[in-house]
């Protein structure tokens, strides 16, 4: 059974599979930190400004929908569980490059 972390980062992955194939190919997993934008998954596979683009337009969607946060449904932020999201991106972005 997945905890709720790992549920939100197969959500975040479903989202770049149909957004950025090929993007495991772009994560080094020892790097994956949420604290700095460039290091975060979704920084390292759009680059820095690419994150900061897609931030924006998930929040003017979230703005749009009146409710949730994008970026954190899909487990690209967690800033209360920041170690558990950390390792769930590891563990589910290792499991995808072995295969």
């Amino acid at each position: 059974m997945m905890n709720e972390q790992e549920q939100r980062v197969q959500k975040g992955m479903v989202w770049l599979d149909e957004n950025h194939p090929g993007w495991t190919t772009k994560v080094d997993v020892e790097r994956i930190d949420d604290r700095f934008y460039g290091q975060t998954v979704l920084g390292q596979v759009m680059g820095p400004d690419g994150f900061l683009t897609y931030i924006a337009a998930f929040k003017r969607q979230d703005d749009a929908r009146g409710e949730g946060h994008i970026l954190y449904d899909l487990g690209f932020t967690d800033v209360v569980h920041p170690r558990e999201i950390k390792a769930a991106w590891q563990k589910a972005v290792r499991q995808r490059q072995q295969q």
